[in-house]
Parts: C-alpha cells; sequence; structure tokens
C-alpha cells in the first residue's frame, strides 16, 4: 500500500498544525475546556435532538407539510415512487434506483432501508413506494435540523461564556508544560474538526457533481492507496452512529 498526499491530506495537516500552535499559545486549561466542550456539543447534540424533534413534529401540522414535500418530491423524481408495493421484497428491487435518482448518501441508505422493513413488519404493505420513502426522510429532515440548530445555540453559549470568563481563562499559568499539553489537547479538537470535514464529504459524495472530485482527490478508487483523508472518509464515526435515529 502506498502513502498518497492528496489535497485534502494536505488541508488537515495543516488543520492540525494551526490548532497545535493555538493550543501551545493557549496553554493546557483552555485547551481542555475547548475540547471538553466540543465532545460535549457533538454529543450532546446527538442526544437531545430525536427527542427534542419528535417533540417539534407534534406542533401543529409542521410534520405533515414536510412529507408532502418530501413525497412530491419523490414522485417528481423516480417513475417507481407511485408504483403501490405489496411486499419487503418489491420494495428491495426499486430501492437502490429510487436511491439514486434521490442522491440519498449511502451511508444512511442502510437505516432507510431498515425502517421501511420495519414498516412492512408491522403490516403496512400495499401503499405507494414514496410512501415508505418519504416517512424516514421526513424524520431525518427534522433530526438534522434540530441537530444543527442545537450545535449553533451550544457554540453561542460558548462564545457568551468565552466573553464572561476571558479574563479567568488569561488568568491560568502557561508554563512549559502546560504549553505542551495544551497543544497536545488541540489536537484532539483538530481531529473532532477535521471528522466534521469528513462527515460533509460522505454527504457530498452521493451528488453526482461532487462524486468524481472526491473520488479523485481522496483516491476512494484506488485500493493501493493510503491517505489521511481517505481514512477519515471511510471510518467516520458520524457516519456510523446515524443508525441511532432509527
Amino acid at each position: 500500500m502506498t502513502f498518497v498526499f492528496d489535497y485534502f491530506t494536505i488541508a488537515y495537516i495543516i488543520i492540525a498544525l494551526i490548532y497545535l500552535f493555538v493550543g501551545i499559545y493557549r496553554g493546557f486549561f483552555p485547551s481542555l475546556i475547548s475540547l471538553v466542550s466540543n465532545v460535549f456539543f457533538l454529543f450532546g447534540a446527538f442526544l437531545l435532538c430525536k427527542p427534542l424533534a419528535n417533540w417539534i413534529m407534534t406542533l401543529g401540522n409542521l410534520k405533515d407539510q414536510v412529507y408532502n414535500t418530501v413525497y412530491n418530491y419523490i414522485c417528481q423524481q423516480s417513475p417507481y415512487a407511485t408504483i403501490t408495493i405489496q411486499t419487503a421484497q418489491q420494495m428491495d428491487m426499486i430501492l437502490p434506483e429510487v436511491y439514486s435518482k434521490l442522491h440519498i448518501p449511502s451511508f444512511i441508505q442502510g437505516p432507510i432501508s431498515r425502517y421501511i422493513q420495519n414498516m412492512f413488519a408491522s403490516g403496512l404493505g400495499g401503499q405507494e413506494a414514496a410512501v415508505y420513502i418519504a416517512n424516514p426522510l421526513t424524520f431525518l429532515f427534522f433530526y438534522a435540523v434540530t441537530f444543527v440548530g442545537l450545535i449553533v445555540i451550544f457554540y453561542l453559549i460558548l462564545l457568551i461564556l468565552h466573553v464572561i470568563f476571558r479574563k479567568q481563562l488569561k488568568s491560568f499559568k502557561r508554563t512549559p508544560l502546560s504549553r505542551i499539553l495544551g497543544g497536545t489537547v488541540n489536537i484532539l479538537n483538530a481531529i473532532i474538526l477535521i471528522v466534521e470535514i469528513s462527515f460533509v464529504l460522505v454527504n457530498l459524495h452521493s451528488n453526482s457533481t461532487f462524486t468524481e472530485f472526491i473520488d479523485r482527490n481522496l483516491w476512494l478508487n484506488d485500493p493501493n492507496a493510503f491517505t489521511i483523508s481517505k481514512w477519515f472518509y471511510e471510518n467516520n464515526f458520524l457516519n456510523m452512529i446515524i443508525g441511532y435515529f432509527f
């Protein structure tokens, strides 16, 4: 296997170096507070977004409006959308084509398929194909919007707290050991950012506009090439825990 420097790998290394020097400048405790905040906000948003989104969907007819929009879009994009499906096996036969037409990222196709299988297992056969796909996509829309909203709110709170306690943060002594530990801890903050960037690339890959660009720059079609960006792309934990929503 050959190690390759691609543009994204170089960008990731630059990000890591910037975070390293910022951590060295800030010292251990400010960097640690930043790391704990990032981890707390990320997982806190994942834990809270599902119950909060479920509550939001009960408000008025908001869920129905989103569902109807998604349903109509599916009907416009796929010729199979209005076919009545009786069994899960029939649905499995047309799903690849529907996923392709809708440009649904591969990492959420599995959870959507499992959701559809559960609908058939619950005796909900005999409906249009678009109905089975629109249901999980509607839930995913609310989960995604709520998750992003929570992240924004959390970081606004962090920014406010940083302004309030700015003097206290500057009062920490920056000894040589504190600077070394600060740089080390801040590398973890860089990794979190890199994971988030990789997560965006996974989402963009399903769009034909970006597919070839991402394949070429991350060397995804070359099994003998190893790049840092490729490793993060193929082992992105944000993709792995998306199944939590289903």
